[in-house]
């Protein structure tokens, strides 16, 4: 199909997913500058800076971009930044510090509440403000493994989950207080890499995935119940469609899954050229997954293909 416009800022990086408001689209960069772009024309409106630059070597978790609620736009750099979307400019900056390691992480919204990673804590500010309402420490210490890494989500109880990196594990605090209602950790870095994705919510409980390809089921507990080797690389975030979901790793293997049981119903194999890897998540529409490729290639499949 043909482009439609290309937009590539000198001296930075894109980095995450852009944020649709209206006719804009905002993304983050290694630099610290959101990007406010037209939708229409890729044109640059404006650049927001934020105030610590993000470190483009950390490993991008592909989930990564500002999260939008009304008029509201969230960016998780060195600390919460809340964006006036009609001003396009700062409202308000948090109190309470994210750990730069995990700044990439999109935070979420619910009840006038934004809940963020914020130095191996979880941590909730008010909306309007950026006032911290509670935060809770998860991990002990510092360094690049040892940290909370992926994005939080809220569980079908309204309580906030997310994975831990090192050691590999999961975690859920009360989405009112903050409280921890289970933090498990089950194996360390050099067993299993890192954990590294987000979380799918089954009947039984949830599952997680290794950068090392292991899926990792746990109960409404947080207790380790099963622990797959499914394939030795690293798989990108879980994308849901309805009652499946669907993942995929670098060297092209796509797999779909059961959210009811966690299990894989089929998989496929998406031909890349040798120099090509999938580096970034899947997205849908109605009627089929795509699948980006290094290169800059999409590749297409219809759900229609799937043995559901």
């Amino acid at each position: 199909k043909k482009t439609l416009w290309k937009y590539r800022p000198q001296q930075d990086s894109l980095v995450g997913k852009p944020a649709l408001y209206r006719d804009l689209l905002l993304v983050g960069s290694t630099t610290g500058f959101v990007h406010v772009i037209s939708r229409k024309d890729g044109k640059l409106i404006k650049r927001i800076q934020t105030k610590t630059p993000q470190n483009p070597y950390e490993c991008c978790n592909t989930e990564s971009s500002i999260l939008i609620v009304g008029d509201m736009g969230y960016y998780a750099a060195e600390k919460l930044y809340g964006i006036d979307l009609k001003t396009l400019e700062i409202s308000f900056i948090s109190t309470v510090s994210a750990y730069s390691n995990s700044a990439r992480l999109k935070p979420i919204y619910k009840n006038n509440k934004v809940f963020f990673n914020c130095n191996n804590s979880m941590c909730a500010v008010d909306s309007k403000t950026g006032k911290t309402i509670w935060q809770r420490k998860i991990m002990d210490g510092f360094g690049y493994y040892n940290r909370i890494w992926g994005n939080p989500q809220f569980d079908t109880d309204g309580n906030i989950l997310f994975t831990i990196a090192n050691p590999v594990g999961i975690a859920k605090v009360s989405a009112e207080t903050g409280e921890t209602l289970f933090s498990s950790r089950f194996f360390s870095h050099f067993e299993r890499s890192s954990g590294y994705s987000n979380i799918v919510i089954t009947n039984r409980g949830y599952l997680q995935r290794t950068r090392k390809g292991h899926f990792i089921y746990t109960d409404k507990e947080g207790r380790l119940q099963k622990d797959l080797p499914i394939v030795q690389t690293m798989f990108m975030n879980f994308h849901n469609i309805g009652r499946y979901s669907f993942t995929s790793g670098f060297y092209g293997e796509v797999l779909a899954l059961d959210n009811k049981t966690g299990s894989i119903i089929d998989r496929f194999f998406v031909p890349l050229e040798p120099t090509e890897t999938i580096t970034s998540d899947i997205f849908s529409d109605s009627k089929n997954i795509y699948i980006p490729i290094s290169s800059g290639r999409i590749a297409a499949i219809s759900l229609s293909d799937f043995q559901f």
